[in-house]
């Protein structure tokens, strides 16, 4: 497969969709790349402001921001490059590797949505975008979140939402409907993923279309675990049907009480 021209990085493979392996300045990263992008001057600045402000996250659960810059229809980001692979590849069914993978994200996701900017406001960050697209699993079996370019983010009193969200299969309810987002949102999104990884098998086919699944979130109770793996352990089934109510009230008060809910389960 002949790779794209981004800027000056010499791209080596493909590492999933809009994301390459690449030289870059002696050292090997990895690269996300939107197209197209809206190149009206208000976009253009909007874009600067929004990567000054993903700059700001530092945490041991979120991929490491080296870079980012705008080409003539792109934008890219630079990320440190660490061994491994997005989560796509890799559903497989293991329940303590899934609840393990689930309390790493929940981890980079609590500290997210605690975050204040360099003068102290709060942000109020979304993220948006927790999916096995975005989620990415060391060999050494950590995991790492990625696109906080997509982001929503409440800052000295303007809300922005960067970037686009296209993994329609992991959106919230409230996402679906078009409704205003909060940090429920991305406990549900979580929750989503931990029910593909630990029964290891999607919850909702692609092969239904887009809107049928949109439909499906939106209007319909999600399927308890148990009745495609009949041993999935009832603690961990409670806690992960609680994240993934349909009304965000019902749901953990924050992604930290559903990271600490998750710890205390009973897997076997």
């Amino acid at each position: 497969m002949e790779l794209p021209q981004v800027g000056d990085f010499e791209l080596e493979r493909e590492l999933a969709p809009a994301y390459y392996v690449a030289r870059w300045r002696g050292a090997r990263v990895i690269v996300s790349v939107i197209r197209p992008l809206d190149t009206q001057e208000v976009a253009v600045r909007h874009w600067f402001d929004e990567s000054r402000i993903a700059s700001w996250f530092v945490h041991p659960n979120l991929a490491g921001l080296l870079d980012m810059g705008l080409g003539d229809d792109h934008a890219f980001y630079v990320y440190e490059h660490v061994p491994g692979g997005f989560l796509r590849d890799r559903m497989a069914g293991d329940l303590d590797r899934a609840v393990s993978i689930a309390r790493h994200v929940g981890e980079a996701l609590a500290y997210l949505h605690q975050a204040r900017s360099p003068q102290g406001d709060r942000l109020d960050v979304v993220h948006r975008d927790v999916s096995p697209y975005t989620i990415y699993v060391t060999d050494a079996g950590s995991a790492l979140l990625f696109e906080t370019a997509c982001m929503r983010v409440r800052h000295r009193g303007t809300e922005r939402a960067a970037g686009r969200v296209e993994h329609y299969a992991y959106l919230s309810p409230e996402q679906c409907r078009g409704q205003p987002l909060d940090q429920h949102s991305d406990q549900y999104q979580l929750a989503s993923v931990l029910w593909d990884l630990s029964v290891g098998e999607p919850r909702l086919s692609r092969a239904e279309g887009e809107l049928a699944i949109l439909e499906a979130i939106a209007k319909r109770a999600p399927e308890r675990p148990s009745r495609r793996r009949p041993d999935y352990p009832p603690d961990l089934e409670e806690v992960v049907m609680r994240a993934l109510a349909p009304h965000p009230e019902d749901r953990f008060d924050s992604v930290r009480d559903f990271r600490t809910a998750l710890s205390a389960c009973r897997l076997s």
